[in-house]
């Protein structure tokens, strides 16, 4: 997905029709969704259907990976599901982080005029969404400065 996404950015001149809503850096989440296709209902139906049911589907792979330290009988298998623990342990607290995040803009229901352009409206689910060496909010607020000046 990082690659669609990195290859996107460039096509469209950072200005992508294609947003990567993602959890952050521990990679937890991540969901693509077409400009276009966006309502006020969709922040909502992401966290419902897929945020909390995967906050679910975390607890028990950490449960299973606790089973598995605890069962582990070389330094070896304790290692791995050590590291194994910790990397699931981030990836719940970031994905907790951002689905707090997404449950305040999913009760804003913003509507999109896409007359505004990709810059303004991408810039109003900062925290939300992709951002890297490619793709800089500050670049996108300096970018709709213009609209931000008119509110």
């Amino acid at each position: 997905m990082q690659e669609f996404i990195s290859d996107h950015i460039q096509t469209y001149k950072k200005r992508p029709i294609y947003w990567l809503f993602t959890s952050g850096k521990k990679r937890a989440f991540g969901a693509l969704v077409y400009l276009h296709r966006y309502n006020e209902d969709t922040l909502a139906r992401i966290r419902t259907d897929y945020v909390l049911e995967l906050q679910v589907k975390l607890d028990g792979e950490i449960a299973r990976a606790q089973q598995q330290l605890d069962n582990a009988s070389s330094s070896a298998a304790k290692k791995a599901a050590t590291n194994r623990l910790k990397e699931l342990q981030a990836q719940q607290l970031e994905l907790r982080d951002y689905q707090a995040k997404l449950q305040t803009l999913a009760d804003a229901r913003i509507t999109l005029n896409l007359d505004d352009g990709v810059a303004y409206n991408y810039t109003r689910f900062k925290g939300l969404v992709y951002e890297g060496s490619d793709l800089k909010m500050a670049d996108l607020e300096k970018a709709s400065q213009w609209k931000r000046e008119l509110l």
